[in-house]
Formats: structure tokens, C-alpha cells, sequence
């Protein structure tokens, strides 16, 4: 009789991270004075939003944050004459906190 040698191998999964959905169509809806409103499109997998801002060509790290729980912020306190810029970004809790 012959004997062959049991051999097991065993399933590996790779199962890449969830990504948080980004942000889409961010953009200024009003101007109340010194102060902008913005609103962006949300994602059902988004919980809260981050934005930040300050005088135009500012990287996202280095502006002034407000944390959002709607998908709406008033931005006050803006000078006349200055451009400023604004990013935003989707903060998702999905097994853990992800941007």
C-alpha cells in the first residue's frame, strides 16, 4: 500500500482597509457679511465633517479646523480683500475613526 503525506494549507485573506468615502461637490453658498457659508454632498458612511481654512494657498494642515456634525459650516471672522481657501473632509466610524 502506499502512503502519502497529509498537507494542509491553510486560506490567507487580505483585507484591505476601509476608505473613508471622500467629500464631493464642496462649495461657498453665501456670504453673510464677514462670514461664508459652505456645504458640501455627503456619503451614508460618513459620521461628521472636519474643515479647514485660512488666506488662500494654505495647506489643509496648516488652517484654522472646525469640527462639523452637519454637512454645513459658517466660516466668520473673514477680512474683506483676502481670498481664502478651504478644504473638507469626511470623518467616517467604521471599526475605527478614518478620514
Amino acid at each position: 500500500m502506499l502512503e502519502f503525506p497529509i498537507v494542509v494549507i491553510d486560506s490567507s485573506y487580505i483585507i484591505p482597509p476601509y476608505e473613508c468615502p471622500p467629500v464631493e461637490n464642496a462649495r461657498q453658498s453665501d456670504i453673510l457679511g464677514n462670514c461664508a457659508v459652505l456645504l458640501w454632498n455627503t456619503h451614508p458612511d460618513q459620521n461628521s465633517w472636519q474643515v479647514s481654512y485660512g488666506p488662500e494657498g494654505i495647506l489643509p494642515t496648516d488652517g484654522s479646523v472646525i469640527n462639523c456634525p452637519i454637512q454645513a459650516t459658517q466660516i466668520c471672522g473673514l477680512d474683506s480683500g483676502v481670498h481664502y481657501t478651504a478644504y473638507v473632509r469626511a470623518v467616517c466610524d467604521h471599526d475605527s475613526i478614518c478620514y
